[in-house]
């Protein structure tokens, strides 16, 4: 993985610069060099945990199309990777085969340049601050609610997913980037998801009681 200690400016996530500047340099270093996962979480520091859970997140969210089965499949990688912020670690583990798993330079250059316009976008009204709501003790809390979504999804509950994933993107682009105000608007999302979780298991157990008792008398 990246040594850490010699990291050019461009690709260092202490640097101040934004995430797109990191990981367009991390892309744009040619073939010779091929993009390992563990170099782009190495390159993020402190906000490679909101990246890691983003990239699991954002199949289950909308422009994204619908895939049988994969809030099933990316639930879980959400769960450990909030039980690993919510003990303190920071940076996201991941096993020594994982992390040096490397990834087709060509195909990521192709698929970043296609969705920067909009991370670009995003990033405009994203910027550092109230920065209480993203200190370590916070995003500690804050994965809490992340794990609990993570299992949510991971779970098979139809039209389940939807509301919990927009959640946990909100609250990862905020602790990616510092901006408590994203938080804030996480934590209402939250509200929202955690109602509509509720709202949902309360139906569904009145549906199997109805047909338990229907059915099986």
């Amino acid at each position: 993985m990246t040594d850490l200690a010699v990291l050019p400016p461009e690709l260092d996530g202490n640097s101040g610069r934004r995430a797109s500047t990191i990981i367009s340099a991390l892309v744009e270093r040619g073939e010779s060099k091929p993009l390992r996962v563990g170099d782009l979480l190495d390159a993020l520091h402190e906000r490679a945990f909101g990246m890691a859970i983003l990239i699991f997140v954002l199949p289950n969210t909308p422009p994204m199309p619908g895939i049988p089965y994969v809030s099933s499949l990316t639930g879980v990688p959400i769960c450990l990777f909030a039980l690993q912020l919510i003990f303190g670690m920071h940076r996201p583990w991941l096993p020594a085969g994982a992390a040096r798993r490397e990834i087709p330079q060509r195909r990521v250059r192709t698929v970043w340049k296609r969705i920067l316009p909009a991370f670009l976008r995003v990033e405009k009204y994203v910027r550092p601050r109230h920065l209480a709501l993203t200190s370590q003790f916070a995003e500690r809390l804050l994965a809490v609610l992340i794990f609990v979504f993570g299992f949510v999804m991971a779970l098979p509950i139809p039209a389940g997913n939807l509301l919990p994933a927009w959640a946990i993107t909100l609250l990862a682009l905020g602790m990616m980037e510092r901006d408590g105000r994203l938080v804030i608007a996480g934590l209402i999302a939250s509200a929202i998801a955690l109602a509509w979780t509720a709202a949902l298991l309360i139906a569904g157990e009145q549906v199997f009681q109805w047909l338990k008792a229907t059915f099986l008398g």
